[in-house]
């Protein structure tokens, strides 16, 4: 009994290893919004991106691009939208506004902003991970609607 409990345990563990290895092996999110990016988006853009790695680093692979870094919170940080204003695109990762929409009880503030946020301005692109051909966060592109 104790043998085929060991063997049960081990081979759920193995399991689990092979699930986590091919999840880290898929192809990223952020690295296929980049590609998207950088073959569809016009250059000379003024390009906002939120949270230092949980979106495509863009500028890492084209100076063709003006990309501003968003602070976390930036929805309810006026200095922050004031940023936004200036943009024709803002790229965001559920890796940072998940933990604020998913729990608005706790963070209604941010909880808001970033509703506000998603109602006030277009959605062009959306690259979600399946966890079959990719994985990652959700990446979303907007279209900044600028006021006048």
């Amino acid at each position: 009994m104790l043998i085929a409990s060991t063997l049960c345990a081990s081979f759920n563990t193995i399991i689990k290893s092979v699930t986590e290895l091919q999840n880290i092996t898929l192809p990223d999110t952020r690295w296929i919004a980049t590609q998207w990016i950088l073959k569809n988006m016009p250059q000379k853009l003024n390009i906002a991106r939120e949270g230092y790695n949980h979106t495509p680093p863009i500028e890492q692979f084209s100076d063709s691009y003006a990309v501003t870094h968003l602070g976390y919170g930036f929805a309810t940080n006026a200095e922050e939208i004031m940023k936004v204003n200036k943009q024709d695109y803002v790229i965001l990762s559920s890796g940072v506004y998940d933990r604020y929409v998913n729990y608005p009880n706790r963070y209604p503030a941010m909880a808001q902003g970033y509703q506000k946020f998603f109602r006030e301005h277009q959605l062009i692109k959306e690259f979600s991970p399946d966890w079959k051909m990719s994985g990652g966060p959700t990446i979303r592109i907007y279209k900044i609607n600028n006021p006048g």
